[in-house]
C-alpha cells in the first residue's frame, strides 16, 4: 500500500498515546513523520500528562491539550476539541491512539484523510484504515507503531527515540536537589511505583532493603521518585530511610523536572513503568525489574541496560494484580538486583561519564 505516494500534506495532526511509558515508545513512528514530511506542520494531540514530553521532540511544531473530563464536562470537551480541530484545517490525521474515540473525532473534525489501525470498531471512521498485525513477542512494542506507517508506505529507519532536555529545564530541575548542586557523589536514581497495578512492583520491603545496603555499602546519594499512585506502605518506607542525608525523595514532581532529574542519575533501578522508558530515552542505564510483562516487549530502549526477571510457569501473564503467589517479583531478591547495581556503579564519575562507559 502506497497511499501518500504523490501527496504532500502541510498540516498533519498526531493523535498520541495516553501513558508516558506509551508516549516514549511511540517516539520514534513521530520522528519518522517528521522525516517523511519534513515541509509539513505537525501538531500533536495529547493528555496534559504527556504532552510536555512533545515538547521535546524537534520534529513537532505545535501541541493541543485534549482533557478528558467525566460526565457532562466530558461531552463538552469533547465537542470543543472537535471545533478545535476542524478550525485549525488538518489534511491528514495519524492515529497512533488506539480507541474508537480518536477515529471518531478526526471524522466529526472533517479531516480529509484519517490513518489508523482498524481496531475498535473504528475502520468505517478512518479514510486509511491499517489491519492490526497483532506485536510478535520478538518484537518491541515500539514497532506496533512503526509497523502502522510502514503499511501505509512510509519509508522507515529506526529514528532517534531519546530526549534531550534544554538546559533550562536542568536549571529548574536542579533547583529541586539538595543544595540545588549536581556535585557529589554519583546519583542513583529509583522508581518504587508502577501505574497499571500492583503486579509490576517489586516488594517494597525489598526495594528498602537494597535501599539500606546501598547507604551502608557505596558512596553514592539516592534519588527515590514516586507519585500519589505509591501505596502508603511504600511511602512509609521512603520516609523510615530519608533520614539520611544522602537519600531525598520527590512526589508529584512536573514531568519535564522528573526528566531533568533523572538525567542527572549515573543508573536508574525500577519496576516496568513510565520513569523507565524516561530513563532510557534520557540515555541513563537502566536496572529494569520485570515479572508479569515481557521484557521483549516493552523493555527500556537502547544500550546499557541491565533487565532482571525469573521465568515462573505462569510469566508473563500481563495481569494488573497478581491472582497467586506473585512468584515472578518475590523470587528476585535484594541481594541479586544490588549485585547487578555494584557491578555497574562507578564511584567518582559523573553521570555522563557513566553513560560512555555504560555504553
Amino acid at each position: 500500500m502506497m497511499i501518500f505516494a504523490g501527496e504532500n500534506p502541510e498540516n498533519i495532526l498526531l493523535r498520541v498515546p495516553n501513558w508516558i511509558g506509551d508516549a516514549l515508545m511511540n517516539l520514534p513512528a513521530v520522528r519518522a513523520v517528521g522525516t517523511r514530511f519534513p515541509d509539513a506542520k505537525i501538531t500533536v494531540l495529547a493528555h496534559p500528562w504527556v504532552a510536555d514530553l512533545y515538547r521535546l521532540v524537534a520534529e513537532v511544531d505545535d501541541i493541543l491539550l485534549y482533557r478528558k473530563d467525566r460526565g457532562i464536562a466530558r461531552a463538552f470537551s469533547f465537542a470543543v476539541t472537535v471545533a478545535m480541530l476542524r478550525e485549525r484545517g488538518f489534511d491528514l490525521a495519524i492515529l497512533f491512539q488506539n480507541a474508537f474515540e480518536a477515529a471518531f473525532m478526526t471524522a466529526l473534525a472533517g479531516i480529509p484523510v484519517r490513518l489508523g489501525y482498524d481496531i475498535q470498531f473504528r475502520g468505517g471512521l478512518l479514510t486509511e484504515p491499517i489491519p492490526v498485525e497483532r506485536n510478535p513477542s520478538e518484537q518491541h512494542q515500539k514497532h506496533f507503531y512503526l509497523r502502522m506507517l510502514s503499511s501505509a508506505g512510509f519509508s522507515i529507519s529506526d529514528p532517534d527515540f531519546q530526549l534531550r532536555i534544554p538546559d533550562s529545564i536542568l536549571r529548574e530541575s536542579d533547583g529541586y536537589l539538595p543544595g540545588g548542586s549536581v556535585e557529589g557523589p554519583p546519583c542513583l536514581g529509583f522508581n518504587l511505583g508502577a501505574f497499571s497495578g500492583s503486579a509490576k512492583r517489586w516488594p517494597p520491603d525489598f526495594f528498602r532493603t537494597l535501599l539500606q545496603r546501598i547507604l551502608n555499602t557505596l558512596d553514592a546519594r539516592i534519588m527515590v521518585f514516586g507519585t500519589h499512585e505509591i501505596p502508603e506502605e511504600e511511602r512509609a518506607i521512603i520516609s523510615r530511610i530519608a533520614g539520611s542525608g544522602r537519600l531525598t525523595a520527590y512526589s508529584m514532581l512536573p514531568l519535564l523536572h522528573l526528566a531533568g532529574l533523572i538525567s542527572r542519575c549515573s543508573i536508574f533501578i525500577t519496576n516496568d513503568s513510565g520513569p523507565m522508558h524516561l530513563a532510557a530515552s534520557l540515555d541513563v542505564p537502566v536496572v529494569a525489574i520485570f515479572g508479569p510483562t515481557d521484557e521483549i516487549q516493552t523493555g527500556p530502549l537502547g544500550r546499557g541496560h541491565r533487565i532482571i526477571r525469573k521465568k515462573v510457569v505462569c510469566s508473563p501473564c500481563f495481569h494488573r494484580e497478581c491472582p497467586e503467589d506473585h512468584a515472578c517479583m518475590k523470587t528476585i531478591s535484594p541481594e541479586e538486583v544490588y549485585a547487578v547495581i555494584e557491578s555497574m556503579f562507578r564511584p567518582g564519575e559523573t553521570a555522563e561519564k557513566q553513560r560512555r562507559v555504560s555504553l
